[in-house]
This record gives structure tokens, C-alpha cells and sequence, in this order.
């Protein structure tokens, strides 16, 4: 092989992988919570789920965005975002428990008088595509939260500057 050998470093913990670096700050912030009070002084409390959101909404709120702020992926800018994926699962979860209820199928009264799938199913379709999309595009599937550079503070996947700067072009 010709050109410079790259240089290992053993890495003892488990969780100190090249996609997402031990966070000494954040360590204190519980995986996966809804923490509203402040964590410390220097630090702000955790954005709290807004009031129009269902319960099911709120509940997918706290699970989600402790484990966001700990691995630094959340930003004001992205709540609009995660609302309307809190939303989106807040929707899938009442549709299901309209289909638990009612059959599957529904037979219209008027037209041809053919069962057709029930409404609820769409809508119950649509909400967990667009609930998977704003997961993905949030960081919380687990492969968006492997992939290279998922967190903010990641400039490349070595953990370096721009790797292009380094070049002699």
C-alpha cells in the first residue's frame, strides 16, 4: 500500500463508536424522558410538549425528546417537526383503536354495495408513513441514528475538520 498509514486508537467503551462520541455534558440527562425541571443551573429544562397535542402525542413527546437533547440533535427550530411527529403517532394510535373496535371492512349503502376498506385504515396508513419520514428525517429510527456524522458536533466521519482542507490540491 502507498501513502500514510492510518493511525488506531483502541476505544475501551462500548458507546464511544465513530457515529455517536461519548457526551460528558449531556451525561446526566436521563435516556428517553419527559424532564421538565431544570437539570442544572447552567442548564435550560427540556421543551415541554405543547397543549394541543393528544395524550398519545405527549406521551410520544416524552419518550422522544430527552434521548434528542441528549444526543444534541435537538434544535428550536426543529419542534415544529417533532410535533407533528408526536402527532402523526398521536393518530396512528387513536385509528387503531377505531379499527380494534369496528370491522375492517365496511359495506357502503349506496353504489355497487361492495365492502370497501374502512376509512380509518387510510388514514391509519398515511399516519405511520408520514410518522416514519419525520423519524427518520428527526434522527430516532435506528438506522438514521447510525449513520455517519448523525450527530451536530461530527464534522466528518473520523471526527476531524473538513477533510478536503487537509488535502495538498
Amino acid at each position: 500500500m502507498r501513502g500514510r498509514k492510518p493511525e488506531l486508537r483502541i476505544v475501551d467503551e462500548p458507546d464511544a463508536g465513530w457515529a455517536n462520541p461519548p457526551n460528558e455534558q449531556a451525561a446526566d440527562i436521563p435516556p428517553m424522558g419527559g424532564v421538565t425541571a431544570p437539570v442544572s443551573p447552567d442548564r435550560p429544562a427540556l421543551p415541554t410538549a405543547p397543549d394541543w397535542l393528544p395524550i398519545e402525542g405527549k406521551d410520544e413527546w416524552s419518550r422522544v425528546i430527552g434521548d434528542l437533547v441528549r444526543r444534541r440533535l435537538y434544535v428550536a427550530a426543529d419542534t415544529t417537526s417533532i410535533e407533528m411527529y408526536c402527532l402523526a403517532v398521536a393518530q396512528v394510535k387513536q385509528c387503531q383503536v377505531i379499527m380494534a373496535s369496528e370491522p375492517m371492512f365496511i359495506t357502503p349503502t349506496t353504489g355497487t354495495g361492495m365492502p370497501r376498506p374502512h376509512p380509518a385504515l387510510r388514514t391509519m396508513n398515511q399516519c405511520m408513513a408520514q410518522a416514519r419520514r419525520y423519524a427518520a428525517e428527526l434522527g430516532i429510527t435506528p438506522i438514521s441514528r447510525h449513520r455517519p456524522g448523525a450527530n451536530m458536533g461530527q464534522k466528518d466521519m473520523f471526527g476531524g475538520g473538513d477533510a478536503w482542507s487537509e488535502m495538498d490540491l
